[in-house]
């Protein structure tokens, strides 16, 4: 699936870019039915919109499931009594196919009450925002009933929220560590950020994430480069050949450009003889990066790798609310592998390193997003995502969406159960140079991580990386740590601020993540809710 390509519209804002051919309209289930129904008759006097839906995911999802040797093909199962298969005669359960089963996603899906579709759009050499604010102005407007409530957003371009070349002023470089296998398993283990956040001694926390999955939405390297020991299940929701087109007119702003901001250039920290490695070459292990950081705090929680980033690092708005709401199907079904292992436990938290560029805190920027947030969090799903490297200007930036959600408190259930994530150094609780604004800090500045696979491009399989994309997984982790103490998901986020931060007492300070003993014991003591 290739998608179309993308128009820089402002030269204000090199992130603000849409599909330009799509886009998101946002309805009761009804009258999306009837939209279909007068486009397809002719009845709607509207020449951009036409007709045809949008391709969201245009394959079956392929699903492997580890054994902590080798990652294989799943053989999945449903209990017998389960409402989207018939029972299976004499077995107490069905097993169920990987096109059946998203077969079966496809009729759930449609019977959701607000149901998130994208639209093709006659190709326009206008805007695409302004097409869209075209196509709501006709479906909007008054009739015998009042307003029919649809909400048109153009198709997002969502990025890896790692630093982007061409899409940020400045990249920081992976770098080498130029460890053996014994060496940088020691090295991960023991390396400074585990004391920032409280966590040397986490192999005695009385949790250890038991009983929760943690759904790492990201990037992935090819199936047979993904570490069992790494990953417990491991989906992907592209198409082969599934690309993006960025317009080629983005250029990256040069270093003297940011001088003369007069913010100074961050860098990561000296590491004398260690090579830097290009980011393209490590860009598709980056959902393994974060799996390598959430084995160590959460070590008993199920790890699922999500893949919906295509290697370089894009995916669109529409194809990332699938893969969500495609996620809440497997834990309402409560699909298994032949072990009876659950893919996503009823706990889980969704890592989400990725975003869309918001430019005013008062107007969410895809709301289709922010519904498929709230459909999450109503299930019972913490969502945790990284607020974005966009502050190279002389201050912290709005944190990108789905982070914005809990920042800026666009629903009261997104505000409580979404936590935004910006990037601390190594100095305990101030902030990376170049972290968006966030709820809470963690480290982000020159982490060591696993790849996961000896034969990774760039010649390491451990390596050191920056950015709020990595900050994040130690509060995914810390989520599921309260979770899996009976802490209820509406209550996670409030924990981890009141017991974990102190507030800031100058500009260039961050709540950072903190496990002090008195949390872990509360939570301890909790009892389930």
């Amino acid at each position: 699936m290739k998608l179309s390509a993308l128009k820089v519209y402002s030269p204000d804002d090199r992130r603000h870019r849409y599909l330009a051919d799509q886009v998101i309209i946002t309805a009761q289930q009804a009258s999306l039915k009837q939209l279909l129904s007068q486009v397809d008759q002719g009845n709607l006097r509207q020449p951009s919109l036409t007709g045809q839906p949008g391709a969201a995911t245009a394959n079956v999802p392929s699903i492997a499931i580890s054994n902590k040797k080798t990652l294989e093909p799943a053989s999945l199962r449903l209990p017998a009594d389960s409402e989207f298969f018939p029972a299976a005669p004499g077995s107490a359960f069905t097993p169920v196919t990987e096109k059946e089963l998203y077969d079966a996603f496809k009729r759930y899906h449609s019977s959701l009450e607000i149901v998130s579709r994208p639209f093709q759009i006659s190709r326009q050499s206008r805007p695409t925002a302004e097409v869209a604010d075209e196509i709501s102005a006709v479906l909007n407007k008054p009739n015998a009933a009042g307003v029919a409530g649809f909400d048109v957003s153009p198709d997002h371009l969502v990025v890896g929220s790692w630093v982007q070349p061409g899409l940020s002023p400045w990249e920081i470089p992976a770098r080498s560590s130029g460890f053996d296998l014994n060496q940088g398993q020691q090295a991960l283990e023991s390396q400074a950020l585990w004391g920032l956040i409280g966590a040397a001694d986490r192999k005695n926390f009385p949790h250890k994430g038991a009983g929760v999955t943690i759904v790492i939405v990201d990037a992935a390297p090819e199936p047979e480069r993904i570490n069992p020991e790494l990953v417990d299940f491991y989906i992907s929701m592209l198409a082969p050949g599934d690309d993006v087109e960025v317009d080629p007119e983005l250029k990256k702003v040069s270093l003297k450009e940011i001088y003369n901001l007069g913010r100074v250039h961050p860098q990561p920290l000296e590491r004398p003889g260690l090579a830097d490695i290009e980011a393209g070459k490590v860009e598709k292990y980056h959902g393994t990066l974060i799996a390598s950081l959430v084995r160590q705090l959460a070590p008993e929680a199920n790890i699922m790798l999500l893949e919906v980033l295509n290697h370089q690092g894009f995916t669109t708005g529409s194809n990332l609310t699938e893969a969500m709401d495609y996620l809440l199907f497997l834990r309402e079904s409560q699909i298994t592998d032949s072990q009876g292992r659950r893919l996503v436990e009823d706990k889980f938290v969704l890592n989400l390193s990725l975003g869309i560029s918001r430019s005013l805190a008062e107007e969410a920027e895809a709301i289709y997003l922010l519904e498929a947030c709230q459909r999450s969090c109503n299930a019972g799903g913490m969502i945790v995502a990284a607020a974005g490297n966009d502050s190279f200007f002389l201050h912290s930036r709005n944190p990108e969406e789905p982070a914005a959600y809990g920042y800026f408190c666009d629903s009261l259930t997104a505000f409580e159960q979404v936590i935004a994530v910006s990037a601390s150094t190594n100095t305990l609780g101030e902030a990376a140079l170049y972290t968006n604004q966030g709820n809470l800090a963690a480290p982000g500045l020159d982490l060591l991580m696993d790849t996961g696979d000896s034969q990774a491009d760039g010649g390491s399989r451990f390596i050191y990386w920056a950015g709020t994309s990595f900050a994040a997984p130690m509060v995914s982790s810390a989520a599921a740590l309260l979770l899996s103490a009976g802490v209820a998901p509406g209550e996670v986020k409030q924990r981890l601020w009141e017991n974990n931060t102190e507030q800031p007492k100058k500009w260039s300070a961050v709540p950072q993540l903190y496990l002090k003993d008195e949390l872990l014991q509360a939570s301890a003591s909790s009892g389930a809710n």
